[in-house]
């Protein structure tokens, strides 16, 4: 596609063939569902997208300074967009906006890959407002995936994984219901709002304030292991933090969020014992904190059996909070 528009109905090419889009900022797809792949693997090569976004397959997105521009507010109803682009040039792949609107990732469709920018702007650039019901994945190790624009909200999959760091700039992560996983980075300079939905770490490092509200910050993600902020961390009452313990080696075999900044603590601490670990003694670091302010206002799952049980001790240490077996 060079310079031209296809418009409505089915674009059938299905058995390994593909649509490769050139370098015209006038190529246009409305209303067209494609069976198949979309290349952009030519220099600067640019698709303006109208009606909608519903693609069987990949949307490949290899060259440098290539970008994918919406026509207002749309959703893209299935399909891969997959950031590809080479190292060099002044950048990858962007999805941006012809004309102000909402783009809103639908169940089932996924944005992945690295050197890619949401919401950015090349050839068209105009303000996006970003809602994501689908899946958002930076999984390209030593690779960067920027969701840029002055709103975004999560209600689906967001992972910083296999060594991809996730940027969001322009505006908060915003995070009403599904789910994020920080096995990486998580860069958010305006700080991440979890008002729903579960914050889960895999040995993953957010940089930015983080305000949970209405959510559940879960350091390990299947297992026990460890989430750091490099920032604050603030727990209202409607917050939840839950924690695993099954074993005595912090990070690994029980949860440990690491704050670097102050902690103020508030709503709900769940605790869970895991791989038949039920400790008789000890304590277990879960928390640590330049400073805390506030407590857990309601602690679950303090008994351990045989008599025992865990207590929260604030006192004993002003930079970790930790549960002491009585």
């Amino acid at each position: 596609l060079n310079g031209g528009t296809i418009s409505g109905g089915t674009l059938d090419q299905q058995g390994g063939a593909a649509l490769s889009v050139q370098s015209s900022s006038s190529n246009r797809l409305v209303g067209v569902q494609v069976l198949g792949d979309l290349n952009l693997t030519a220099a600067n090569a640019a698709l303006r997208v109208g009606g909608n976004l519903n693609v069987s397959g990949t949307v490949r997105m290899g060259a440098l300074n290539c970008s994918l521009g919406f026509e207002g507010s749309q959703t893209f109803q299935s399909g891969t967009i997959s950031c590809e682009s080479p190292p060099g040039g002044s950048f990858g792949g962007m999805i941006e906006m012809q004309s102000p609107g909402t783009l809103t990732i639908a169940p089932g469709a996924t944005i992945r890959g690295g050197r890619g920018t949401i919401g950015g702007s090349w050839q068209f650039g105009q303000p996006m407002t970003l809602v994501n019901n689908g899946t958002i994945a930076s999984d390209v190790s030593g690779a960067l995936l920027t969701i840029a624009g002055p709103s975004f909200t999560n209600a689906g999959q967001v992972q910083a994984i296999n060594g991809g760091t996730l940027t969001r700039s322009g505006g908060p992560y915003v995070q009403t219901a599904g789910d994020t996983l920080v096995g990486n980075v998580l860069n958010a300079s305006t700080g991440v709002q979890l008002n729903g939905g579960t914050l889960r770490g895999n040995a993953g490092t957010i940089s930015g304030n983080v305000v949970n509200n209405g959510g559940v910050l879960a350091p390990g993600s299947t297992a026990a292991g460890a989430l750091n902020i490099v920032g604050t961390y603030t727990q209202g009452a409607s917050g939840v933090m839950n924690v695993e313990i099954g074993g005595t080696t912090q990070g690994a075999q029980f949860d440990r969020l690491t704050v670097s900044g102050a902690a103020t603590l508030g709503g709900t601490l769940n605790i869970q014992l895991i791989n038949g670990f039920q400790p008789t003694s000890g304590s277990f670091a879960i928390l640590g904190h330049a400073s805390r302010t506030g407590t857990f206002a309601t602690v679950n799952g303090t008994s351990i059996g045989n008599g025992f049980s865990f207590a929260p001790d604030y006192i004993t240490s002003s930079t970790q909070t930790t549960l002491v077996v009585q």
